[in-house]
């Protein structure tokens, strides 16, 4: 069995090789508190066997770090799997989108006629009353669900929504 490296480019290319088993399975969408469930991971002792306590403080505290660390790296992993497998729907998304609604070409950079318009608003004075300095509110906003896009740019827009961007 190939592990995963965790290189992005690599997984990428992974999916465009068709290569991946994982790719042809219908990944349904990253629902908002699954990342939650990564904290649970299945348990390694019996509890049914007897337990050996531990006999003093000190080897009891010790005994509990190890556990602590076992468990975090397991959660650490189970949360790049759910991250991963999120990259992966997308990728299949804008996929289907391409193959259905062929590829969309998209400008890049400026618009004509945006940079004048920008320079004007970085130019124009401060308006009377102002205040920009009261960072103590939050400017946090919920994104909206993304619309029907062309294929690269949609994958684009899921992959920012899905970051809370």
């Amino acid at each position: 069995m190939q592990e995963n490296s965790g290189n992005p480019i690599e997984a990428s290319e992974k999916a465009r090789d068709n290569s991946d088993p994982m790719e042809e399975e219908d990944i349904p969408m990253l629902m908002s508190g699954a990342p939650a469930m990564a904290m649970f991971v299945p348990l390694e002792e019996s509890l049914f066997e007897p337990f050996d306590a531990p006999t003093n403080e000190v080897d009891r505290l010790k005994l509990r770090q190890r556990n602590i660390e076992k468990h975090t790296a397991i959660v650490e992993q189970n949360l790049v799997y759910i991250y991963e497998r999120e990259h992966r729907r997308i990728l299949q998304h804008a996929k289907k989108l391409e193959a259905s609604q062929g590829v969309h070409e998209i400008t890049t950079g400026l618009m004509p006629g945006e940079e004048e318009l920008i320079m004007e608003y970085v130019n124009a004075p401060v308006p009377h009353g102002a205040d920009y300095s009261n960072r103590h509110l939050s400017t946090y906003a919920c994104p909206e669900l993304p619309g029907e896009m062309p294929p690269r740019q949609a994958a684009l827009h899921w992959s920012l929504y899905n970051y809370g961007t």
